[in-house]
């Protein structure tokens, strides 16, 4: 069985910018799609929800959270792409 990670798709992917974060980052898609997009804390706890509805760039503005390393992880379909964001 070939796990989710070797199946690596540039058409799916997205970036975080700036990365590392003062708290306010955006997620870019690399082409339109409709997904939900999460942010988790390094316990796994859910912070933050957002659904891009076929939007490339999508904003979030996590200033409150203490400084650390967050999940962001893009749902669609049935692949999950989980990708890291420090915030100082």
């Amino acid at each position: 069985m070939i796990s989710q990670e070797t199946l690596y798709n540039p058409e799916f992917d997205f970036f975080i910018h700036p990365n590392p974060t003062s708290g306010q980052f955006f997620v870019l898609l690399t082409k339109e799609m409709y997904s939900e997009i999460n942010v988790y804390d390094p316990a796994g706890k859910l912070i933050s929800q957002q659904n891009c509805n076929g939007q490339t760039s999508i904003e979030f503005q996590l200033m409150e959270l203490p400084a650390g390393i967050y999940y962001v992880s893009i749902t669609t379909g049935d692949t999950i792409i989980t990708k890291k964001v420090a915030i100082n």
